[in-house]
């Protein structure tokens, strides 16, 4: 499930999102948080190197 924290719309066939990855659990229990890039109907994700407790 992505649950999108920040979207922000770059013209009609563009898109950037910063996702909470809450379907992929990492070794040690956190969640990434993913760049969601959208463009022309093809959605590319990069991970932000940043993980997330789910307490939080």
């Amino acid at each position: 499930m992505f649950k999108p924290c920040l979207n922000q719309k770059l013209n009609i066939n563009q898109s950037l999102s910063i996702i909470y990855y809450a379907s992929k659990t990492l070794k040690n229990g956190n969640h990434p948080l993913m760049l969601r890039i959208i463009q022309n109907g093809q959605t590319k994700y990069v991970s932000l190197g940043v993980n997330i407790n789910p307490n939080f």
